[in-house]
C-alpha cells in the first residue's frame, strides 16, 4: 500500500504489511455505525476530512520517516474508507427511484471496486514524485471531492426571466 512505502515500520514486512490493512480495514467497518447516524452529506464530508487528515499523517511519516506517523495514518484513512461508503450508500437510497435502487446501487459498488485501485495509483505515483509532494497531492485531490457536498460549483449559466426581462444575476 501507499503509506507504507514511504515510512518503513520496522518488522516484517508482510506482518506489517498485513496488520497495517487489517487496523485500516477494521478502522473502517468500526465507524460505519457511526456513519449510519447522520445525514448522507455529514458522513461524506467527515470521511473526505478523515482521509485528509490520513494524508497530511501521511506526509508526517514521509518527511520525518518516522514509522508512528504510518501507523496513524491508517486510522483516519479507514475512517475515510468506512464513512465515505456508507455516506455513498445512504446518498444512493435517498436518490434513486425504488425501482431503480437495485441498479444504481450495482453502479455505485462497481465505481467504488474502482476506487480500491487507489492504493496502486498512490503507490506509482511515488514513481513520478516525490512522497511529501505526493501525499500533498493526494490530500488536495480528496479534499476537491468535498466541493460538491460543500454546495460549491462552477460558475453557472445566465438564467432567463420572464420574456423581455433580463437575465437575473
Amino acid at each position: 500500500t501507499t503509506v507504507p512505502a514511504i515510512a518503513a515500520v520496522p518488522g516484517p514486512r508482510i506482518a506489517v504489511g498485513g496488520f497495517l490493512v487489517a487496523l485500516t480495514l477494521g478502522t473502517g467497518i468500526l465507524v460505519q455505525p457511526l456513519g449510519r447516524r447522520w445525514a448522507s452529506t455529514t458522513t461524506l464530508l467527515l470521511g473526505v476530512a478523515a482521509g485528509v487528515l490520513g494524508f497530511v499523517l501521511a506526509v508526517g511519516a514521509a518527511a520525518t520517516g518516522v514509522a508512528a506517523f504510518t501507523v496513524l495514518a491508517t486510522v483516519p484513512l479507514g475512517a475515510a474508507y468506512g464513512w465515505i461508503l456508507v455516506g455513498g450508500l445512504t446518498t444512493v437510497e435517498q436518490v434513486a427511484p425504488p425501482q431503480h435502487l437495485a441498479r444504481v446501487t450495482s453502479v455505485f459498488y462497481s465505481l467504488t471496486y474502482l476506487g480500491f485501485a487507489a492504493p496502486f495509483l498512490g503507490t506509482v505515483l511515488l514513481d513520478v514524485l516525490e512522497p511529501v509532494p505526493a501525499m500533498v497531492f493526494l490530500a488536495l485531490l480528496l479534499a476537491a471531492c468535498a466541493l460538491p457536498a460543500l454546495g460549491v460549483r462552477g460558475p453557472r449559466p445566465p438564467t432567463s426571466g420572464p420574456a423581455g426581462a433580463p437575465p437575473a444575476g
